[in-house]
């Protein structure tokens, strides 16, 4: 029986840039998601990775990063940056009758800080091998010869986690700068919490406004939640921000 062959995804070449292809051909799923700390539109392979660089797009402690960046051989310890090293790196092991060992993480991020973290994304239950760890150990090795941290995040597989919904939420409500709380609605807050208000919903009938309004209130760091534990709604615990975003930060509670 004839390999099926799946026709080729042109109007992807500008999203899907990494060195390993998302999805080249119409034979495989590709998940588009918009962020302006990477090149804008991109391509991803799982709605875990799209849900991981809305994360990163929110993550204060990040200033850049880029999906698919590079590939780590293996066998010569080293980080090829583009196809064309690739390809040679596998011509060159099958001149010598080796096989090619590669592994590309899902993200390559920039920190505020200046450190590098090269990221894997999984789905919880979805862990891989005992070959496989040994390769992300191994990877983890050749990174961090190079300067470059690893980290595993792991996706709750749960459809109905906080997370599933908040990020989402808080990923559009980044976008309305029109909606940014002024000094006048920060002002009112900070009365409402010295008066107790203690639950989102207590804050946003404080000044007026429905709950469609929450997520603009935490992105832009008027209100503080814990948007990996808790659904946002009227009962959800919330505090005053006062401008910081350290909530934002939440791949470390994903990390194994």
């Amino acid at each position: 029986m004839a390999t099926r062959r799946y026709s080729p995804r042109p109007g992807l070449k500008r999203l899907d840039i990494g060195i390993r292809k998302t999805a080249p051909t119409f034979g495989r799923s590709v998940f588009l998601t918009d962020a302006q700390k990477s090149i804008g539109a991109i391509a991803v392979e799982s709605p875990s990775e799209r849900l991981i660089s809305q994360l990163l797009g929110l993550d204060p402690t990040v200033r850049t990063f880029q999906s698919q960046p590079l590939t780590v051989d293996l066998l010569q310890g080293t980080l090829l940056l583009t196809s064309e090293e690739k390809a040679q790196a596998r011509q060159r092991d099958r001149v010598r009758g080796e096989r090619s060992v590669f592994y590309t993480p899902d993200f390559l991020v920039q920190l505020c800080s200046g450190a590098s973290i090269a990221i894997e994304v999984k789905t919880e239950d979805w862990n891989g091998d005992a070959a496989y760890q040994e390769k992300l150990f191994r990877a983890s090795e050749v990174l961090a010869c190079h300067r470059i941290d690893f980290a595993r995040l792991v996706v709750p597989s749960l459809w109905c986690h906080p997370l599933k919904t908040n990020a989402p939420l808080l990923h559009q409500a980044a976008k309305r700068l029109d909606l940014r709380p002024t000094a006048a609605v920060l002002e009112k807050l900070e009365v409402l919490a010295d008066g107790g208000a203690c639950t989102l919903g207590e804050f946003c009938s404080g000044i007026g406004v429905d709950m469609r309004t929450a997520p603009v209130l935490i992105v832009f760091g008027a209100l503080k939640a814990d948007v990996l534990k808790h659904e946002l709604n009227s009962k959800t615990p919330a505090q005053a921000a006062y401008g910081d975003l350290s909530h934002l930060s939440v791949l470390g509670g994903l990390a194994q």
